[in-house]
């Protein structure tokens, strides 16, 4: 008596049916082989791309931030959110910011400390 019975076919007739189609299961193996290779590939394409993208992104950000500070202006950048995008250091010189206030990147923290300190400074 067979252990397993496969949708009503006789374990000798199961094996003879997959011989009959091995070619077909064959040729699906390696369709199946290729798809994951192609996959693969192009998953490894658009890292690469990605990795070069994030480097060319590093480099102009290094620039920008070279040109910043050997400029002798005070630069401040702010977006549309009144948060701190860029600065450089004659900037946190000139208004004399402490780096609590740097490191919350909010504006209105440093206008109203820039206020109360150049307040303090008239007295």
């Amino acid at each position: 008596m067979p252990l397993f019975v496969f949708a009503g076919i006789a374990p000798d007739d199961y094996l003879a049916e997959w011989q009959r189609h091995a070619w077909e299961y064959g040729i699906g193996l390696v369709v199946l082989g290729l798809m994951v290779a192609g996959f693969w590939l192009r998953q490894r394409r658009a890292d690469e791309a990605l990795l070069k993208s994030e480097e060319n992104l590093r480099k102009s950000l290094s620039l920008l931030q070279a040109t910043l500070e050997s400029t002798a202006d005070a630069i401040l950048v702010v977006d549309l959110n009144n948060t701190w995008r860029l600065h450089n250091k004659q900037f946190v010189e000139l208004w004399n910011i402490p780096d609590e206030i740097l490191s919350a990147k909010n504006d209105n923290a440093a206008l109203s400390y820039v206020i109360n300190w150049k307040m303090r400074m008239a007295l």
